[in-house]
This record gives C-alpha cells, sequence and structure tokens, in this order.
C-alpha cells in the first residue's frame, strides 16, 4: 500500500515532517529498528523488542519444565549453532537420576538410555519445548569406535567434543571452561554425582564397553556402559524461539508458547508545543509489506510521566481529548504497534508516516 495524501485539518497547523521505519523481526540475532529522515523536534523515546533465545548468553537458565526427577528442570544455555545453524542446545542444569546407559561395543545408538531420552524422556518436557523441540543430527560413533556418523535425535546425551573439544562427535560448545569444577554437576538435592555422556572411549584400545564421564569431582572418568550413573539430557531449539523479556526471581527464561504474531510499539515524541494540540492525524506517506498490521494512538502530553494515549485511526483527524499536562510543555507523541506473523513475508514492514497537528 503506498499513500501520498497529506490529511487537511481546520485550521490546520504545522505539518511535521515525515519519518522513516523499518523494523525486522525475521533475524535470530534479535530485532533492528531504523530511523531515516528525522525532524529536528523528533525523537524516539521506547523500543521494545520481542526476546528471541538465541539473544541468551551461555549459561542462561531456561525453563523447560520437564518432569524428570518428578520436579520441574531448568536447563542451561549449552551451544549456539554448534549441532546446525540457527539453533540453540540446551543442558539440564541438575542431573536426571540415576540410569543404566545399557550400551555393548561402544555404540550409543540404540542403548537403553538412548532409547529412554527419545521417548520417555521426551514426553516428560513441559509443552512449549516439546512443541519447539527440533530432532537434529546427532553424530556418535559406530562399535567399533573408529567411524563417525549421525542419528536423528530429539533428546540426547551431549558428548566429550561438545564439553571438552578435541573429539569428532561435537563441536565444542564453550560452556565449560574444562575444568574439573567447572564440570561438576549436583543432583536436585545439590550432592554431587558421577554423570554419563554419549562418547565412547576411544583412547582405550582394547575397552569396547567403556564410555566417557565425569566424576563427582568434574574429572574424567572410564566407565562401563552397562553400569548405572546420573544423566544431563539435552535437546534442541529453533534460535528464534521467543523467551520472556524479564527472567524469573530464580534467573530461569520462560519459553514462551507458539504465537502467529510478533508486535513492537515504539514511541516518537515531537515536543516543546507552546499551546495544547487540539487535534491531530496520521497517515502513511509510504508503506511496504502489506501483510504487516500497523496501528497508530497518539497523545499530546507525551511529556507527562503517564501520557494519555488514544487510539487514533489512520488517515483520519482525532480530536484530543485529554486538555491537562504535568510536564512544562506540551508534546505530541505517536505511538506505533507493528504487528508480524513469524516467517511471514520479509518479517517486518519499511515506511514513512507523517503527522499533522493543530493547536
Amino acid at each position: 500500500m503506498r499513500m501520498s495524501r497529506r490529511m487537511g485539518l481546520n485550521g490546520a497547523g504545522p505539518v511535521y515532517e515525515s519519518r522513516e521505519f523499518a523494523a525486522d523481526f525475521s533475524t535470530a540475532s534479535g530485532f533492528t529498528m531504523r530511523s531515516g529522515h528525522l525532524d529536528r523536534q523528533a525523537r524516539r523515546v521506547v523500543a521494545t523488542p520481542p526476546n528471541f533465545l538465541a539473544n541468551l548468553p551461555l549459561g542462561a537458565l531456561v525453563r523447560v519444565n520437564d518432569t524428570y526427577n518428578a520436579s520441574a528442570g531448568n536447563f542451561l544455555v549449552f551451544g549456539k549453532e554448534t549441532l546446525a545453524h540457527n539453533v540453540v542446545t540446551l543442558i539440564r542444569n541438575k542431573l536426571g537420576t540415576a540410569r543404566t546407559l545399557g550400551a555393548t561395543g561402544g555404540k550409543y545408538e540404540g542403548c537403553q538410555m538412548d532409547a529412554f531420552l527419545e521417548d520417555t524422556y521426551f514426553a516428560s518436557l513441559g509443552s512449549v519445548a516439546k512443541a519447539a523441540a527440533l530432532t537434529v543430527d546427532v553424530p556418535v560413533y559406530t562399535g567399533d569406535r573408529q567411524t563417525l556418523y549421525t542419528i536423528k535425535r530429539r533428546a540426547f546425551l551431549p558428548s566429550y567434543g561438545e564439553i571438552v573439544g578435541g573429539v569428532g562427535d561435537g563441536v565444542y560448545t564453550g560452556l565449560f571452561s574444562n575444568t574439573n569444577a567447572d564440570r561438576q554437576a549436583f543432583t536436585e538435592a545439590n550432592a554431587g554425582a558421577a554423570w554419563f555422556i554419549r562418547t565412547a572411549w576411544i583412547d582405550q584400545v582394547g575397552q569396547p564397553n567403556y564410555f566417557h564421564g565425569f566424576l563427582a569431582t568434574g574429572g574424567v572418568m572410564l566407565v562401563l556402559g552397562t553400569t548405572s550413573n546420573c544423566v544431563r539430557p539435552c535437546i534442541a531449539l529453533p534460535a528464534t524461539q521467543r523467551v520472556d523479556t524479564a527472567p524469573n526471581p530464580d534467573g530461569s527464561y520462560n519459553l514462551l508458547g507458539t504465537q502467529t504474531t510478533v508486535t513492537a510499539s515504539f514511541d516518537y515524541a515531537f515536543e516543546g508545543l507552546d499551546k495544547r494540540p487540539v487535534n491531530a492525524a496520521v497517515s502513511m506517506k509510504h508503506y511496504e509489506n502489506p501483510g504487516t498490521l500497523i496501528t497508530f494512538q497518539l497523545c499530546n502530553n507525551m511529556g507527562d510521566g503517564s501520557p494519555a494515549w488514544e487510539n487514533a485511526e489512520m488517515n483520519a483527524s482525532h480530536t484530543f481529548a485529554n486538555k491537562t499536562k504535568t510536564a512544562p510543555a506540551w508534546a505530541i507523541g505517536v505511538r506505533m504497534h507493528i504487528s508480524v506473523g513469524v516467517g511471514e513475508g520479509s518479517g517486518g514492514a519499511v515506511g514513512e508516516f507523517v503527522v499533522q497537528a493543530r493547536v
């Protein structure tokens, strides 16, 4: 939609300069807002972008709400783009109850733990995490521990390559500093315990039934695949998975359910008016991406701590109901709401709007 007509008002006052905008919701790295031609009296006051999982740092807590151990678990951001492009890997913060790996010949695929994680454990995930979880290619070793291949999994154990590095069954994620203390893990009761990973003990010829693991002290251990130890399950989510903008009291971030649209709001102020603005109109001078919904609110006391926002119909004169202010001067505020379907079109909007006002 393209519009160039400027709205006429009774006794029209100054026409403020047009304002360019560009909002992009399509990138996993976050949100961009570009402002071009700035009127000398206009400034952008507020921008509230959506938050994405990719924006959280390594080690950030994410509330997955699995029911492993009969308690809702938090996960840590474990890796970014280490399994695949635009994928974030999460690892359980607390250890899961000790179980048997049930692997022989150094083969993770099809072992008891592999089957448990893919079926029973995955079913225990909270509804949002379960709906968002990706099936990813997980690198593992063959039974002879000489050849790498990939298996498709929704839940899996971490690998030596991902935690320590130097082994081909995963890219080092950077979460663990590779000190023993950093690799220590704790149960829900905060007791240190040993834990399994999915990597066979490839350094030891003649030990086909052994796997890597970590002691309660965090040191590397050699462990039989037929024994029982704790585990830290992993899942993979899209980098564009939305999370709350602010954490919970415990520091964890909630995963937000699937939404058809993402909305952000932007405030602009036209300040320093000597007289009270009586009415105003906002219209689009130029607009692209008709799949995006843009609505406006106006106020005439933008300098106040709590401006009196009023819904305004685009391309129509709006008479302000508000007649009071607490700030020294009157100021017109324009609040633009941009809503776009996730993954639709360019994932944003580009254009210019024009404001006219009478004081």
